[in-house]
């Protein structure tokens, strides 16, 4: 049995739909069972899947494409001796661990094979260098809808925390030191190295020299399309900003960063004083670490979700500011400041972990 493992829209049914017709005439019968995961959710599904397979069991060629689950792979092809000596087994899938945890051994992973080129191949053969240029340009800006539809059916899988995470790479971690994203993320209270694992293990990132997190161009496109859709006309709406002209507009507007919940100036020497923050409601993690000018902070924060806020190292300010309305802060660290008590409306907070 062979496995071919990756995202969903990057190639993996084209590369078997080749294989399977470029070998068809060294097997006595072929059966390509196309879109196993769809047909197999319906309430006959398996049944249906399972007739079209029984017919002669001789040295036959069978395709078993878009497989999610490993029921099945037990319910069409448990073992390799349930068919004629000779058979082959071809089986595409977006989850690797599936193929692993069902023994197949030889898993060959899709890289090179886009989806665009099957989408935008047809419509720019025979087009002019200028007709190339603009169509990659929206591609760009704005992935076609029918590359986002079958690539969004491996994100729409995951769990909430792999969706954050997955959403955070595209937007802002695509090509940085693991390491460092999972100190970043951790400390959003995520647990960062089970889920990028099981990004990989579904082929949405990927590790390069032991290290470096890398996505394919699609697929972080696909994740930045997700967040742009949470409000299209508005991105001071929206969970994640990384596009300078986004920022700008909202900074300009004077638009509130409402859906805002993790905001990081760490190391930042242009940070001169912290803003009021009173308009992000739903801020949860504030790091102002390292901020070598930071010269004092605000007098009062009003930020109910706060949970963590960080100023560690921040040598110049020595007033902590007023906390009391901060009813779900569970972390303050103080380290290296000149702060060297707290208000007296801390005493409310009785959950709260403070660090000199």
């Amino acid at each position: 049995m062979i496995g071919i493992w990756e995202a969903g829209g990057i190639g993996k049914t084209t590369i078997a739909e080749a294989v399977h017709d470029s070998i068809t005439s060294q097997f006595d019968e072929c059966s390509f069972l196309a879109n196993v995961r769809e047909t197999s959710s319906r309430p006959d599904g398996m049944v249906h899947l399972q007739k079209t397979l029984l017919s002669e069991i001789l040295k036959i060629l069978l395709v078993l494409d878009d497989v999610d689950h490993g029921d099945q792979l037990n319910a069409l092809a448990r073992e390799s001796k349930w068919f004629g000596k000779g058979s082959g087994i071809i089986i595409t899938i977006r989850d690797k661990h599936v193929l692993t945890s069902h023994g197949i051994d030889q898993v060959y992973e899709v890289k090179a094979l886009d989806q665009a080129i099957v989408v935008f191949g047809p419509f720019l053969f025979s087009r002019s260098r200028g007709e190339w240029e603009s169509t990659l340009g929206k591609l760009a800006k704005s992935p076609n809808k029918y590359i986002n539809s079958v690539m969004k059916i491996s994100f729409d899988s995951l769990e909430d925390d792999e969706e954050d995470i997955f959403l955070d790479i595209a937007c802002f971690f695509k090509g940085r030191d693991s390491d460092y994203i999972t100190r970043v993320l951790d400390s959003c209270g995520l647990k960062t190295l089970v889920e990028i694992q099981m990004l990989i293990e579904r082929s949405l990132i990927t590790i390069e020299n032991q290290r470096t997190v890398q996505m394919h161009d699609l697929i972080q496109l696909m994740g930045r399309d997700i967040i742009k859709q949470e409000c299209p006309n508005d991105p001071g709406i929206q969970t994640r900003l990384w596009c300078y002209d986004d920022v700008f507009e909202v900074l300009l507007d004077d638009k509130h960063f409402r859906n805002l919940k993790f905001l990081n100036f760490n190391r930042c020497k242009s940070l001169i004083s912290v803003p009021d923050f009173s308009e992000v409601p739903n801020l949860e993690t504030m790091n102002l670490s390292r901020c070598s000018n930071l010269k004092e902070l605000p007098r009062k924060l009003k930020l109910k979700y706060l949970q963590t806020l960080d100023v560690i190292s921040c040598s110049k300010p020595d007033k902590c500011p007023d906390i009391d309305e901060m009813e779900s802060l569970t972390k303050l660290n103080l380290s290296q400041t000149s702060i060297k008590e707290l208000p007296m409306s801390s005493e409310k907070l009785v959950y709260v972990k403070v660090f000199f």
